[in-house]
């Protein structure tokens, strides 16, 4: 009997700490897994979107480099998508063990139970008869013995009803359990057919990339003028910008002896919130970094003093953050461009069809100051963003809510 309390109270410990521990860690798995899913979510939509972008240039049947790097970024999303997905996999196969040991150990429990519990009703069917139980209270030498005798028989009672209920909640939470891991086991399979899926997409998109290389390689000669114009275009559009910048830190120079307050402050916040600025379009991807870059097919190097942004036609384009409208600048190369004035700190928006915005125009965080520009034989809407603090290039990707 003694035995049987010290097992029977190791079986209600293991269940408590059961429930603790499915709780805490649990909690944590969801947590994990939550965040997991929710990247999942996100570039599965970048993978939507970005075979949009490819379909569009498709369309105008037309070749370019900006096909191959799109292509190269759909390839590079899914292979990001693949191992996000083998994350989750190994966080499930780890739940999946975890709920496999509690199943095991809530069996053997489960086995004891009843076992246990058999037995004790045979006994009490052979000796607890309301005659023999009346018996042994009368047999009592006195009555502090007849006290303790029906107390002892009253637990026995309550024992045996408690250890009832253990069995049940026992069973009941042992069902949970394999259903929990059934469920696990079925995401685990899904998951495998998403990876399958990517993988096919990749095989066939890598395809295509090889074919498209092929075919831009035999264009050697003429994506290398395109480069060079476009190498001058950058050029004509620094130039542009540095010209009007240094005015405007000449004339607060001039005129101020520095910055305004306001506009301390409002390079204090644009500093703020480096890493949190709302991108300049609803929905976009980065098609060339900024710096220097490896060209895609050429074994030569490239200068970018922003990001490009590969967008959808008609897109608005809308301010980083709030400031003053410094200048809008045309040139057929890059068609129009916005410059805006933060403080000491200056954003670049070009490549643009439409401007609704004029100098000292006062904008605010998000608003719409123009249309992107839409290259219709290429089939491809692209804003190039810069950020410049002062009369230096500061890397938009890393200003830019990710």
């Amino acid at each position: 009997m003694i035995r049987f309390m010290s097992k029977l109270k190791s079986i209600i410990l293991l269940l408590t700490i059961t429930l603790l521990v499915s709780g805490f860690f649990g909690s944590s798995f969801a947590q994990s897994r939550e965040e997991l899913q929710q990247k999942r979510k996100k570039l599965l939509g970048e993978i939507t979107f970005t075979t949009k972008l490819i379909n569009a240039t498709k369309l105008s049947k037309q070749e370019s480099l900006d096909q191959l790097i799109t292509l190269k970024k759909q390839i590079s999303l899914r292979e990001e998508l693949i191992r996000n997905v083998r994350r989750e996999i190994n966080l499930l196969d780890k739940q999946i063990e975890d709920q496999q040991e509690i199943i095991e150990e809530l069996e053997a429990d489960m086995n004891y139970l009843k076992d246990q519990y058999a037995k004790m009703m045979v006994s009490a069917y052979k000796t607890q008869t309301s005659q023999n139980k009346l018996l042994f209270l009368f047999s009592a030498q006195s009555f502090n013995d007849l006290y303790k005798r029906y107390n002892y028989l009253e637990k026995y009672r309550i024992y045996r009803i408690t250890q009832a209920d253990l069995i049940i909640r026992t069973q009941q939470d042992l069902e949970d359990k394999i259903k929990s891991l059934n469920a696990e086991k079925n995401n685990k399979e899904n998951l495998l057919a998403d990876i399958n899926a990517q993988k096919k997409s990749i095989r066939k998109e890598v395809s295509e990339e090889n074919s498209l290389v092929t075919s831009l390689q035999k264009k050697e000669k003429k994506l290398k003028k395109n480069l060079s114009n476009k190498r001058k275009t950058a050029d004509q559009l620094k130039k542009a910008i540095e010209d009007l910048i240094r005015k405007e830190l000449e004339a607060a120079r001039r005129n101020e002896m520095g910055l305004t307050p306001r506009a301390l402050k409002l390079s204090k916040d644009f500093t703020n919130n480096r890493g949190k600025l709302p991108w300049p379009v609803q929905k976009g991807i980065i098609t060339s970094k900024f710096g220097k870059q490896k060209h895609p097919i050429f074994n030569i190097e490239t200068f970018n003093n922003g990001v490009d942004i590969k967008t959808t036609k008609n897109a608005e384009v809308r301010t980083l953050f709030g400031g003053t409208v410094v200048s809008v600048i045309y040139n057929p190369s890059f068609h129009k461009a916005v410059l805006i004035q933060h403080g000491e700190y200056f954003t670049v928006y070009s490549n643009l069809d439409k401007v609704i915005v004029k100098p000292n125009d006062e904008v605010t965080t998000g608003q719409n100051i123009g249309t992107a520009y839409t290259d219709e034989q290429k089939g491809i809407t692209e804003v190039h963003l810069e950020i410049w603090k002062g009369e230096k290039t500061m890397n938009p990707d890393k200003w830019l809510h990710k």
